[in-house]
């Protein structure tokens, strides 16, 4: 406690506030630790508040969340919270969405991501944050383009046989890989081919 109130007076609130609560914890019955606790506190929202009007929401959001991490009832230290949500997430959201436009999706989907930590049921953001996500995936996706493999007599009826639906199934779906026939129009991907040779099978 003196050292938390030591700190407190030389401004040094998230280090005071740590060490009181913690002499709260040991000590729950405690009346000076309660006392000081709520001082300290009070204080650290202020700070909070302070921060929120001058835009820097995400530094507020930390300190309150300081608060919330020893009290998790503490009635202003709740109303702040739900207000910073709320700003940070339209905040990440609207970025998220000007990302987008200008083709900057792996930002993007970060934004979208951060919107969704804020308020998980932010109007929408479920649904950018898929749409995205799969315009990412899209474009990072390896093509291979498999042309015709070569090979006569025994090995003719794998050469038949291999083809790139076949070959697709071998892969596991998650990866970000496609087997295709053609190049794409951009020409992204690695064309394969390739010649069998000396293959046998026998029962």
């Amino acid at each position: 406690l003196a050292r938390g109130k030591a700190l407190r007076e030389r401004g040094e609130l998230e280090n005071a506030l740590a060490l009181t609560q913690e002499a709260a914890k040991l000590d729950p019955d405690n009346l000076e630790a309660q006392k000081q606790l709520t001082k300290v506190s009070d204080a650290v929202l202020d700070k909070a508040e302070g921060l929120a009007a001058d835009g820097k929401l995400r530094q507020a959001f930390e300190l309150t969340s300081l608060v919330l991490n020893g009290a998790p009832r503490h009635p202003r230290a709740k109303r702040l919270d739900e207000k910073l949500r709320d700003q940070l997430a339209e905040q990440a959201f609207t970025k998220a969405h000007e990302l987008a436009k200008a083709d900057k999706l792996g930002a993007a989907l970060a934004e979208y991501a951060a919107c969704l930590t804020y308020r998980p049921d932010y109007p929408d953001a479920k649904l950018h944050f898929g749409r995205v996500k799969l315009d990412l995936e899209n474009q990072l996706r390896f093509h291979v383009v498999l042309e015709r493999f070569e090979g006569t007599g025994k090995n003719a009826a794998m050469v038949k046989g291999l083809s790139p639906k076949l070959l697709q199934q071998s892969f596991d779906e998650r990866l970000l890989v496609a087997v295709v026939d053609k190049a794409p129009e951009d020409g992204a991907g690695v064309t394969l081919s390739g010649a069998f040779s000396d293959y046998d099978y026998t029962h």
